[in-house]
């Protein structure tokens, strides 16, 4: 639940001037599968462009070769789609 004067996922969509690429872990906890949803669904709704993509098995700083939740195939995939 959002603290209270939180701004949630996609509140601030209307700002949105670029396009955005979400590379998300499956197991990430912040932002959470359900919250990236509700950010996809809303974005598509704003007309913004968005295009994630989900990493299963993959923790919060999956491509970060100093985390110890580093993944190298999903971090190279990730990498390969930035570039």
């Amino acid at each position: 639940p959002e603290a209270p004067g939180a701004e949630g996922p996609g509140q601030q969509l209307a700002a949105l001037a670029c396009p955005v690429l979400g590379l998300f872990g499956g197991l990430d906890a912040n932002p959470s599968p359900e919250d990236m949803a509700k950010l996809q669904e809303s974005a598509g709704a704003a007309g913004k462009q968005v295009e994630f993509h989900v990493y299963p098995g993959a923790k919060h700083g999956f491509s970060c070769r100093d985390s110890a939740n580093y993944m190298a195939e999903a971090a190279e995939a990730s990498w390969a789609r930035t570039v």
